[in-house]
């Protein structure tokens, strides 16, 4: 498996294990200011999120405290072990106070914390949410919001997805985020651009919804079948925390053949579902409901009673125009549809309806052209960015004529694959690999001549070892053990990936960098199987990265199954 297609299973699988392209993780529901009706009065905030506006955010803290929110992160076994399915995850983060300046405007005793779940944790560029209100109650900015949500982008190098696909879904007529984009300094230090992204709270409902005291859930890694309907988190005070709606899902989805569409669409707005599906699809959110169980709202609107989806934490998009499938059904939604003629049709109705009235080749590339003339030169790698706002470009361009070239065939698509366990962590064992090879030998065609050892509970024994080590072409540097059964028909590999300029000595394993995968050599172009991830060490004797430097060492930790 080479490293672009492990980073985007872990994206699609964990992030952002993708995610909010990061997910999202509040705190407690804000209150709103009462009209003497009822309702709050609606902020004015339209100049914040103005598309053509970059803001400027100023935050000034004690160091401490700003090196405090660098560090804090989540503990991915807290996150993941045991039974990860039985409450939402919570969030680590806490507040400090900061002055802010946005685009001049100067407010004291904020609160500033880090978000995010596991891709989008970075300690360079931490994704950031600003409450004004936290310290000093009723404090808000002049346009009358409170708060701030800052995404890092760190899976985007684009940065523009966010903005771009959000645009998408409110062409479709669609509820989703306003997005543009900020510039951030902490403590004088440029950060760079960030996107700013509207929070799906009481305001956004009312911009969208008739009545905006109805149910709101975040869904992450969540899905409407038993055993999972504890994981969607609340986000309003005016929110059921039993998930009653939630539980209807699940009992409609179980219905039979000839009653589903009834049982459900008496629940669930089927029609702005089949879009709200398609975009998803056609943006390729790989981090999304219909690809992913992750990343999403969805909001129970009291005057129709019925549940619309809401998109977010929309980073991991645009990639593969000609290989992303014309239909995502890893939700369970979109599966129980699936399996319905008469819903697969609509589904690809709803496509063509997106097609003809949202998705739109020549307003898209203007979006990017505005957006790069916008940010890129206040991005911190500018030539990166513009390379990688052009393969957008490609996909867009490319996206349609791959897509509609597939719809005619998907009417007749069987039952898609059996819903996947849940991302909870299997403990299998401990793994422990030597290497002794030279760089520079990925490629070579005996690399059994360089020796290896390759310990743990999930290989067998009698393996035929090597080991290699290389350029892995993303500037750094890959080790690998192989060991082959003695039949030569199963192939297992110990994969490290490090960063440039590593030198001898113990070095932590970041979180994705190592994995243990099989091979069925007896399947033509096996892709093969993830066995687990490895948390743990590399320690090195020797390492250099010029051909024919010794590489010595060992790769040894945790082997963590159940995620893939």
């Amino acid at each position: 498996m080479n490293k672009p297609l492990l980073w985007m299973l872990l994206a699609t699988g964990l992030i952002a294990c993708k995610p909010s392209g990061t997910l999202h993780v509040d705190d407690a529901p804000s209150e709103s200011t009462d009209d003497g009706e009822g309702k709050s009065p609606p902020i004015e905030d339209a100049a914040l999120f103005a598309p053509d506006h970059l803001i400027e955010v100023e935050i000034e803290l004690d160091p401490g405290d700003w090196n405090d929110i660098r560090n804090q992160t989540r503990d991915f076994y807290e996150l993941l072990g045991g039974d990860c399915l039985a409450e939402p995850f919570a969030s680590p983060f806490t507040y400090f106070e900061a002055e802010i300046t946005v685009d001049g405007e100067v407010i004291e005793d904020v609160g500033v914390r880090k978000k995010g779940l596991l891709g989008s944790m970075s300690w360079d560029k931490p994704s950031l949410k600003i409450k004004t209100d936290k310290y000093v109650d009723g404090q808000l900015m002049e346009n009358g919001t409170e708060r701030l949500t800052l995404n890092n982008n760190v899976q985007d190098p684009s940065l523009i997805n966010q903005c771009l696909g959000y645009g998408v879904f409110r062409a479709a007529g669609l509820p989703a985020p306003r997005c543009n984009f900020a510039t951030v300094t902490v403590n004088g230090e440029d950060l760079g651009v960030f996107t700013h992204v509207e929070a799906v709270k009481k305001d956004f409902l009312k911009r969208h919804f008739e009545d905006n005291d109805g149910d709101l859930y975040e869904g992450t890694l969540s899905d409407f079948h038993d055993g999972w309907n504890t994981t969607f988190d609340p986000k309003t005070d005016d929110t059921d925390i039993e998930r009653q709606i939630i539980a209807d899902i699940t009992e409609a989805l179980k219905a039979s053949d000839s009653d589903v569409l009834d049982s459900v669409g008496a629940i669930v707005d089927l029609p702005d579902f089949y879009k709200f599906w398609a975009i998803e699809t056609l943006i390729a959110h790989s981090d999304g409901y219909a690809s992913n169980q992750n990343n999403f709202l969805i909001y129970r609107d009291p005057t129709t009673d019925l549940v619309t989806f809401i998109p977010w934490g929309a980073d991991a998009l645009f990639m593969g125009a000609d290989s992303t499938p014309a239909a995502f059904t890893t939700g369970w939604l979109t599966q129980r549809l699936w399996m319905i003629p008469e819903a697969r049709e609509a589904y690809i109705n709803a496509m063509e309806e997106v097609l003809d009235t949202a998705w739109n080749e020549d307003d898209l590339h203007g979006e990017i052209d505005r957006m790069q003339d916008l940010i890129v030169d206040h991005s911190r790698d500018p030539l990166t960015v513009a390379a990688y706002m052009d393969e957008v470009r490609r996909y867009v361009a490319d996206r349609r004529g791959f897509v509609e070239s597939q719809l005619p065939g998907l009417a007749n698509q069987g039952v898609p694959d059996e819903i996947r366990d849940p991302f909870c962590i299997v403990d299998m064992g401990t793994v422990s690999s030597d290497f002794d090879t030279l760089y520079d030998t990925i490629d070579v065609p005996d690399p059994f001549i360089y020796d290896a050892t390759l310990i743990g509970e999930s290989f067998p024994g009698n393996l035929q070892l090597a080991a290699v080590a290389g350029d892995d072409g993303y500037g750094g540097f890959v080790v690998a053990t192989y060991g082959v059964d003695e039949g030569w028909t199963e192939l297992y590999q110990v994969v490290a990936y490090m960063p440039a300029g590593v030198g001898p000595g113990t070095h932590d394993l970041e979180f994705g960098a190592a994995y243990a995968i099989s091979y069925d050599l007896t399947v033509p172009d096996d892709e093969g199987e993830i066995i687990g991830l490895i948390l743990g060490t590399v320690t090195f004797d020797a390492v250099g990265e010029t051909p024919g430097d010794p590489v010595v060492g060992t790769i040894s930790g945790d082997l963590l199954g159940g995620l893939f």
